[in-house]
């Protein structure tokens, strides 16, 4: 139902959680820098914050119905971000140096 990516690993490969349909909470570390393709689709996640340290979201990373709210802390500077990684239901936030920004694709 969760899982925690420790600081240890750097990149969530594409399809690494796809249709894990019992996942429910995923906390990703400082340290992460990549989120691959589909990674987490088809998940029953709700809620995500991606860490400062990311700098690249592949497509339809965050492809699930259920994510409702992601939060981007874009501190450190530009990140990539594919227009389909995250759901059209979906209130993205980037938190950056200046405070807070509402959706800025799709």
């Amino acid at each position: 139902k969760e899982v925690t990516i420790p600081s240890s690993v750097e990149k969530i490969d594409s399809f690494a959680f796809e249709y894990c349909k019992n996942l429910q909470s995923v906390t990703i570390s400082q340290g992460v820098k990549t989120i691959g393709r589909y990674a987490f689709r088809g998940t029953k996640i709700k809620k995500i914050t991606i860490p400062s340290s990311v700098d690249s979201i592949g497509g339809y990373a965050f492809d699930t119905k259920s994510l409702s709210e992601a939060i981007i802390d874009d501190s450190d500077g530009i990140i990539s971000v594919d227009s389909t990684a995250f759901p059209e239901n979906c209130k993205v936030k980037y938190k950056s140096q200046m405070g807070f920004f509402g959706k800025l694709f799709n």
